[in-house]
């Protein structure tokens, strides 16, 4: 087993969740949330594989220990969110906007963010801010 496909093991196939209850150790995999409006949803320990969040808006969301495998952001909208200890793995950013959200102890690999846009969201301790960025670099 390499890389990303250690994501995947001993995750059960999840269905979307209704309304906003908190999901755990959930799989989600090839579905399209496109233009969807996620707010005040919780997720953690969930793995995301190739979901397109394409010009969806993510508002007060909450992820904990998840792990986003190439998924698509374009055009989407992350407000208010949490990403915390997540982990973003060939996910595309195109025209993402992000604001007031919070990517503590997350990591990306192989992604493509432009800097602006996290700018405000990036961690305040140095340290933890400084390993963020050096991954995006």
């Amino acid at each position: 087993m390499s890389g990303s496909e250690a994501y995947l093991v001993g995750r059960d196939k999840g269905a979307w969740p209704e309304a906003a209850v908190p999901t755990k150790d959930l799989l989600f995999a090839a579905i399209r949330k496109d233009k969807a409006k996620l707010e005040g949803v919780e997720f953690e320990h969930c793995t995301f594989a190739n979901v397109s969040f394409k010009e969806a808006q993510l508002e007060q969301c909450r992820f904990v220990d998840c792990a986003f495998l190439n998924c698509y952001f374009r055009k989407s909208q992350m407000i208010g969110s949490s990403f915390l200890g997540c982990k973003f793995i060939g996910c595309e950013f195109p025209k993402a906007t992000i604001q007031s959200c919070d990517f503590k102890y997350s990591r990306f690999e192989g992604c493509a963010l432009p800097f602006d846009e996290l700018e405000h969201s990036l961690p305040r301790e140095p340290n933890i801010r400084q390993s963020l960025c050096q991954e995006l670099a």
